[in-house]
Parts: structure tokens; C-alpha cells; sequence
């Protein structure tokens, strides 16, 4: 149901435990997700959602002054997120995959040298046969996305080993070679760029909402200013971190 790697620690603030309800709801909801559909969701983005709807309810029923803060905060051991150089922009890749029902889920969130979110998106895909399909298919978004922004010095984060052989080796996926070929196109217009595997921590925001997509059949795609409100606590902490 929820990664076993996912470590958190809870703080005890004021209106945390109002959301017990909600967490207890989202963990039936993801045992039933692996259960049936085989599709795994982090320890993180459950409690996110938890968070969000807890706090829709307070909103809706007139107490709008009850706002309650993600409580699952990694802990410092943990290889968190890093701010990118002042002249560098950092995009993180996320991707989720339903082997089941083919859908994959792509997010990428956009940060500058503060930690502070530029942009970020989220797109649903049908009809995919692979995991490393869908990984690729969350970076091709992710650079298309990049150069229509027309957003230069870019740092890229990603977290599939997947994605990692299929650029380092790409004569070995033949059946992925207009896809690689495409994204491989689309880097070389984004002037100076870098793409790194990194630890999944690092890569934790954009993972819970590709996840959105395949846990929650969030389907709609969009691409917006600043990042998404319900990961809001999450993204300031790993702002604050280093």
C-alpha cells in the first residue's frame, strides 16, 4: 500500500489530529489501489490529500479559520531536495504507472535559486504499455513543456533508472526510439541544460502528483504558475532546507 522507504516524522501542532479521519480514508483508499489495480502510492502523498480534503471540509462547513499544515515532514538524514545555482532554473520529474488499465501520470514542478516554485504541471496518458514508457513520457512533457515556456539554463532531476539506460543506451529500445529521438531534440533547444538521476526524495513532490493521476483519476491536464497549493507546506520546508 505505501512505501516501505517512505520514513516520516509527525509534529503535534495544533489541528493536526483533525485529520485523522481523512488519513484513515486515503490509506483504505491506496490498500485498494494496490489491492486491485496494483498501483502503489507513497507514504507522503497520501497524507498530502488527507491534508487537502480536511481542509476543503473545515472551509465548506464555516470554519474556515481551522487551517491544518501537512504534518509528514522527512527527517533531516534524509537526501532532500536542493536549491538549484542563482543563473540555473531546476525542474523535478515525476511519473506514475497503472500496469492495469495502461494510464500514466507525468508532474513537474519548476524552482528557482530560492527554492520558489516558477511552474508546474501535471498530464494524464492512455494506453501505456510500460513503465519506462511512462517515464519518458513524463520527460518529454517535462522538456516540450520547458521550451514553450522558453525557459533556458535548465537543471533536470529524475528518478527512473528507466529513463537513465534508455538514454544512455538507446539502440537497446528500439521499439522507444521516436519518443527518445523526440526528447533528445527537444533538450538540444533548451540551450544549456543538465539531466541527473537522483535519489526518489528528491523528486517527491512531483512524484505525489503523477500519482494524483493514477490513484485519484485526476485526468485533466493542466500547466500553471507557482506550484500546486495542497503540496504548498512541502515545497516551503525543502525551500527552507538547504
Amino acid at each position: 500500500m505505501l512505501d516501505r522507504e517512505s520514513k516520516f516524522t509527525f509534529s503535534a501542532q495544533k489541528g493536526n489530529f483533525k485529520t485523522f479521519p481523512w488519513i484513515l480514508w486515503n490509506l483504505w483508499k491506496s490498500r485498494n489501489e494496490l489491492e486491485f489495480h496494483h498501483s502503489r502510492s507513497l507514504a507522503f502523498s497520501c497524507v498530502a490529500k488527507a491534508v487537502e480534503e480536511a481542509n476543503i471540509w473545515f472551509q465548506v462547513n464555516g470554519n474556515s479559520n481551522v487551517h491544518l499544515q501537512n504534518p509528514a515532514q522527512p527527517p533531516a538524514s534524509v537526501d532532500q531536495w536542493e536549491r538549484p545555482p542563482p543563473e540555473f532554473l531546476k525542474c523535478n520529474l515525476g511519473s506514475a504507472w497503472d500496469y492495469m488499465s495502461g494510464l500514466s501520470g507525468a508532474g513537474w514542478l519548476v524552482r528557482d535559486h530560492r527554492g520558489m516554485p516558477r511552474n508546474h504541471s501535471r498530464r494524464a496518458f492512455s494506453g501505456v504499455s510500460s513503465k519506462k514508457e511512462a517515464d519518458l513520457l513524463s520527460l518529454h512533457w517535462a522538456v516540450e513543456s520547458m521550451v514553450n515556456l522558453r525557459l533556458q539554463n535548465m537543471i533536470l532531476e529524475a528518478s527512473s533508472i528507466e529513463v537513465r539506460e534508455s538514454l544512455l543506451e538507446p539502440l537497446r529500445f528500439p521499439e522507444l526510439q521516436p519518443l527518445l529521438d523526440s526528447i533528445l531534440l527537444l533538450l538540444s533547444r533548451l540551450g544549456s541544460w543538465s539531466l541527473h538521476h537522483v535519489n526518489g526524495s528528491k523528486n517527491r513532490v512531483t512524484v505525489a502528483i503523477a500519482e494524483s493521476v493514477t490513484s485519484d483519476h485526476l485526468i485533466q491536464s493542466y500547466l500553471a504558475t507557482g506550484g500546486p497549493s495542497w503540496l504548498s507546506h512541502t515545497i516551503l520546508l525543502e525551500a527552507q532546507a538547504r
